[in-house]
């Protein structure tokens, strides 16, 4: 009989991308959190989906943190939404794919 190990919840499942403003009201956040509860529930793991306002520090480097997370993460959750579109980020950016080995995602 295997078993599995649970998931280390420093290291996110998922790196949630989104545009800022249509979290304004927390409805970004709260999807966030009734996903993570639903995970865990199913899972029975502690998982974790990254989201700048949770796991960026008040002054760390927002690019470092970004970055860290994204290549952290083994899926990438991107909330698209006409805002998130014609955001500046990712929008002038391409997306390195969580352990895609160098794929780029266009935004």
């Amino acid at each position: 009989m295997t078993t599995t190990q649970p998931s280390d919840p420093s290291i996110p499942l998922a790196f949630m991308s989104y545009a800022e403003s249509d979290d304004e009201d927390g409805r970004i956040s709260t999807f966030r959190e009734r996903l993570l509860r639903e995970l865990r529930a199913q899972t029975g793991d502690d998982v974790s989906i990254f989201q700048d306002r949770e796991d960026i520090d008040v002054g760390e480097s927002w690019r470092r943190r970004l970055a860290e997370g994204l290549a952290e993460a083994t899926f990438l959750l991107p909330v698209i939404t006409p805002r998130f579109l014609k955001s500046p980020y990712p929008g002038n950016a391409s997306i390195r794919a969580p352990g895609a080995s160098g794929a780029l995602i266009a935004a």
